[in-house]
């Protein structure tokens, strides 16, 4: 009588594990590039919004004062020798007491032109710090 030996042992063997783990990396490599690029753009549209704020902050600002500020810092404590400031202007913000920063992490530049400039000031994101030329300017 010749006897059939099942073998008891259930599971996948290593070449379909292997083969499972070529299409899953296959499919996640054709994902990547589509999520990569939606969360660059949440990001340009977050630092867009922060750029939005900073430029209500820095208006009323100068209604304030009839003056631009030096600083962004001047938002939010007011500058010796300014008459009007009734600051902080960040005050209902996520930014009241801190940096302004870009959704990347990196504060947002200022720059206040020369007397009689237009406009006045530059106001702007480096963009992603991993790209040249991402400039998100203040609209």
């Amino acid at each position: 009588m010749v006897s059939q030996h099942k073998s008891l042992q259930s599971g996948f063997s290593l070449v379909e594990l292997m083969i499972s783990l070529v299409i899953i990396l296959a499919i996640i490599g054709m994902i990547a590039p589509s999520f990569a690029r939606i969360l660059g753009k949440g990001n340009e549209a977050t630092t867009k919004n922060t750029l939005k704020i900073a430029k209500q902050a820095i208006t009323e600002y100068n209604i304030d004062t009839h003056q631009w500020p030096t600083t962004l810092a001047d938002l939010e404590k007011r500058p010796d020798g300014i008459s009007g400031w009734s600051g902080p202007y960040l005050a209902d913000s996520k930014w009241s007491g801190k940096e302004i920063e870009d959704a990347w992490g990196q504060p947002l530049v200022y720059k206040k032109n020369e007397k009689g400039a237009k406009p006045p000031y530059q106001l702007y994101s480096n963009g992603n710090p991993d790209k040249e030329e991402d400039r998100i300017d203040a609209e």
